[in-house]
């Protein structure tokens, strides 16, 4: 019997439209192995974790962290493990020595040209495995300036989900908090 198949649906524009181009047609789009020697799906059976902006994502093969979108594949730098895509800028945070929180504009990711100075920075403290990305020590990272918003201190936080205008937090005893506007 065959293994099951595995995808990913992804919704936004497809990387045709974000190019400019006709959309090959209505609903979700599937990010998917191909046929073997199929160019532009190697890897695919590796993804991990997908972090969506509207035109482009974020992926995790397994080997490292790639942006997709417009029809591109390029790969991240070695070192970055978690990412907050938006159609300005990817935050993209740094693992191992030097660890840090940082955004980049996001034709720089869209090129693979991580380089010079980011948009901002935030070094992060050594220590045991941190929250996953937008939590970082005394706040939340968003992928948009002012890029970092402090929280109050407060009793510890295990996630946080970030809405356009509104914040969810999911404290360690099971506690949920909620702030911002909007819809």
């Amino acid at each position: 019997m065959a293994a099951p198949r595995r995808s990913w649906l992804v919704f936004g524009f497809s990387a045709e439209e974000a190019a400019g181009e006709p959309s090959p047609g209505p609903g979700p789009r599937r990010l998917e192995p191909g046929p073997e020697g199929m160019q532009g799906t190697e890897g695919m059976e590796g993804i991990r974790r997908v972090w969506p902006a509207w035109s482009y994502a974020v992926l995790d093969t397994g080997a490292g962290l790639e942006v997709r979108g417009a029809g591109l594949r390029r790969r991240l730098p070695a070192g970055c493990a978690e990412a907050l895509p938006s159609e300005t800028h990817v935050l993209l945070l740094r693992r191992g020595p030097g660890a840090a929180a940082e955004a980049w504009p996001r034709a720089a990711a869209l090129r693979g040209e991580l380089r010079g100075a980011p948009a901002w920075r935030r070094a992060l403290p050594p220590g045991p495995r941190r929250p996953p990305l937008p939590l970082l020590p005394g706040g939340f990272a968003v992928p948009r300036p002012p890029f970092f918003c402090q929280l109050p201190p407060a009793p510890p936080l295990r996630a946080l989900a970030l809405g356009h205008e509104h914040v969810l937090a999911l404290g360690a005893n099971g506690e949920v908090y909620g702030w911002g506007g909007g819809r």
